[in-house]
């Protein structure tokens, strides 16, 4: 499961070895944003459909189909209308 930004920057060594790839929206989205979820202070910068989450995961992508590795959502943000439809 990719939950952390690392590893995105090591698809090339990590999708010759896979048959499919989960990306954990809940934790990388905490990655990416540098903010504690459990904090109810920070949950207002939770936006599922930032710019900074759908360009990190468009990037997912191209990669994984041209691998033929299937790529998965978890998390909220795949159990949210909304943010399924723009992914």
């Amino acid at each position: 499961m990719l939950e952390v930004p690392a590893l995105a920057e090591q698809l090339d060594l990590l999708l010759p070895n896979i048959a499919f790839l989960s990306v954990g929206t809940n934790d990388l989205t905490q990655f990416l944003f540098a903010a504690d979820r459990a904090n109810p202070k920070l949950a207002e910068r939770y936006d599922w459909l930032s710019a900074a989450i759908l360009r990190f995961l468009l990037k997912l992508v191209e990669p994984t189909r041209a691998a033929g590795v299937q790529l998965t959502v978890c998390g909220e943000m795949g159990g949210r209308p909304l943010e399924a439809m723009a992914l």
